[in-house]
């Protein structure tokens, strides 16, 4: 079969998949969707098998589609590199980084990044999904993830860009109100405020005490519950009780006098490694690398990803 017959059609295949329609597809590749689906159609006459079953609403891959789809994509990608590579070698990087991040991590250290990056390589264009779930990079189609947490993928180049650390944290009103816990075990008297994760299930506390050891606490009787973690510090603000948020969230409230900390001797919830994650592949097109190698630099250094404990001592609620 000779290929380069049906690299239109195989283009407009891949990107129909990924994107789940034949409009979405065109709009990428700047053509009509009735000439995506002529394409895929001519591609799928010359094969001698159906790839999608199309509905008036609906696109969905047959399963000689999905196996297709598995084969062909990473072929076309590397393709597509290959050729960057060499045709933006010595030019300023240029196109499309499609990037997705957790959303407090996008609204309070990703945004604030970005003017600079664009105004360094004014050539580049930026598409950012603000998405907490886990993603497929082939069949999403990004070039960059930003997450944190205790991830490993063999599949993937990972950079740290910082450590995210946690901490009990409550509002000088609060505590003046409520009395301050000196034990974990007090905590089933105070306000809670929880964390809910995907899938419903509430962020445990965890403590490390010098007599008993490891103690879990589960606020599942909080008085109010988030999925967002950009809005516990909010919460704890406003005097709604104690939360477990991050350090890189609450510093300057802490630094302010807004917001004191609670059992920090006590509390050892762990850190997590903030990263910028990319696939593993021998070809790294340039706006992909520039982009990536931007973000490293701004992040890593910030001061709120840095924070040592002795740092934070003298905003506990009670001297340590």
């Amino acid at each position: 079969m000779d290929t380069i017959n049906h690299i239109n059609g195989i283009v407009a295949f891949v990107k129909s998949a990924n994107l789940g329609s034949f409009t979405a597809a065109a709009k990428i590749l700047d053509i009509t969707p009735a000439a995506v689906s002529k394409n895929v159609a001519t591609l799928e006459q010359n094969l001698g098998i159906r790839l999608f079953n199309r509905t008036t609403r609906s696109l969905s891959l047959t399963a000689e589609g999905e196996h297709f789809l598995a084969n062909v994509a990473p072929a076309l990608l590397s393709l597509d590199e290959a050729i960057e590579s060499v045709t933006t070698n010595d030019a300023s990087p240029a196109g499309l980084v499609r990037i997705s991040v957790s959303n407090v991590i996008g609204r309070k250290l990703l945004m604030p990044v970005i003017p600079e990056l664009l105004a360094t390589y004014p050539d580049l264009r930026v598409e950012i999904d603000f998405d907490d779930h886990i993603i497929d990079f082939v069949k999403e189609g990004y070039d960059l993830v930003i997450r944190a947490g205790n991830i490993h993928d063999s599949s993937m180049i990972s950079r740290g860009l910082g450590v995210l650390k946690r901490c009990l944290v409550a509002s000088p009103t609060y505590l003046e109100k409520y009395g301050i816990p000196h034990h974990p075990s007090e905590l089933t008297r105070h306000h809670l405020i929880s964390r809910r994760f995907l899938g419903s299930r509430i962020q445990p506390w965890k403590f490390t005490l010098p007599d008993d050891g490891v103690y879990m606490h589960e606020p599942v009787s909080s008085v109010l519950t988030l999925s967002d973690p950009g809005t516990l510090v909010n919460a704890a603000l406003d005097g709604l009780g104690i939360a477990e948020s991050a350090v890189y969230l609450s510093w300057k409230y802490l630094k302010s006098g807004d917001l004191k900390l609670v059992l920090f001797d006590q509390h050892d919830p762990g850190d997590f490694q903030m990263m910028v994650q990319y696939p593993h592949r021998s070809l790294i097109a340039p706006r992909v690398k520039a982009c990536a190698d931007f973000i490293h630099l701004a992040l890593k250094d910030k001061e709120e990803l840095n924070i040592q404990p002795q740092q934070m001592l003298p905003y506990c609620a009670t001297p340590v």
